[in-house]
């Protein structure tokens, strides 16, 4: 009968120190790739590209689901990771993490509801490969039927 306001957490680190860590990160950390993050960011990256073992989609194919756009937001998410830790190098467990967030967020943007598949359509269209083929269905469905009353008035 009561509502209770349920209890927030006092945060980890004060807001103000938090701000000043941001900044003297910003101003400071420039973090450079190693030769084993570099390698696992290219390792990772083809074989997203790779067909064999790219996302089915629903007609059975098979789409490719990275881009180069993908690969510079890796390497831009692995070096923030390093900048996290005022590191001057990304180590390979940097690019790991941020290939681990990418397909967290890339499952979660790109999983359509309806079949809880994930459609690579929902993130370069907004709208799912399920209803892309209704809404083309609909379309054909409508035209023939025009095309069948159209022909119809003329006889």
């Amino acid at each position: 009968m009561y509502y209770e306001m349920p209890r927030v957490a006092d945060p980890e680190m004060d807001g103000e120190l938090l701000r000043d860590y941001i900044a003297y990160a910003r101003e400071n950390a420039r973090p450079s790739l190693s030769d084993a993050a570099a390698d696992e960011l290219l390792t990772s990256y083809l074989e997203l590209r790779n067909p064999s073992t790219g996302t089915v989609t629903n007609n059975g194919t098979r789409t490719i689901s990275a881009t180069p756009r993908q690969l510079e937001s890796l390497v831009r998410l692995s070096e923030s990771l390093a900048k996290m830790r005022l590191s001057d190098v990304v180590r390979r467990e940097d690019a790991k993490e941020a290939l681990r967030l990418m397909k967290v967020a890339t499952q979660a943007a790109a999983t359509d509801p309806r079949t809880g598949k994930i459609d690579m359509d929902m993130i370069a269209t907004g709208r799912s490969t399920v209803d892309r083929q209704s809404e083309e269905q609909l379309y054909d469905a409508v035209k023939e039927l025009l095309k069948e009353r159209r022909g119809s008035r003329l006889q």
